[in-house]
């Protein structure tokens, strides 16, 4: 089994493929693809944009 090395996103990256998702209606398969990022990262931020839509400041996940 290979590990899938760690994808470091920038915020403003992070924003793009959130809206990707939320605002022009992709589906987190097609994220996951454009952006080589896993299932997991791509439903994070979704779920995190959509809260922030929503009033709601999530918890970030620092970057290491």
């Amino acid at each position: 089994m290979t590990i899938k090395s760690k994808i470091l996103f920038t915020p403003e990256q992070r924003l793009e493929y959130a809206k990707l998702m939320v605002d022009k209606g992709y589906s987190n398969k097609k994220v996951q693809e454009i952006s080589g990022a896993g299932a997991s990262a791509v439903k994070r931020l979704k779920k995190q944009y959509q809260q922030e839509l929503s009033g709601i400041t999530p918890k970030t996940t620092p970057n290491y």
